[in-house]
């Protein structure tokens, strides 16, 4: 059986959905989580934003245990640059 690290993140994370890579030894699976339009800040206290919840959502969806890896903070980055 292949390992499974599951990647959670905006449309970003896509590029290694599906891809096998070598990990611990292992052949394991690049599983995509996709939580659209999250920016660092929605996930404040008192935040009652839709991509918080969808946030959740997704997060919960990853069995207890599992590896996973988030990928979040580009949109954040991009809206403070000044042009």
């Amino acid at each position: 059986t292949e390992a499974v690290i599951y990647v959670a993140g905006d449309s970003h994370s896509l590029s290694s959905a599906w891809q096998v890579i070598s990990w611990g030894g292992r052949r394991t699976v690049l599983v995509p989580k996709l939580v659209t339009g999250l920016k660092c800040w929605h996930l404040r206290p008192g935040a009652v934003f839709f991509p918080k919840h969808n946030f959740r959502a997704v997060a919960g969806s990853i069995p207890r245990g599992a590896h996973a890896l988030f990928l979040f903070g580009e949109i954040d980055c991009r809206e403070g640059i000044i042009t």
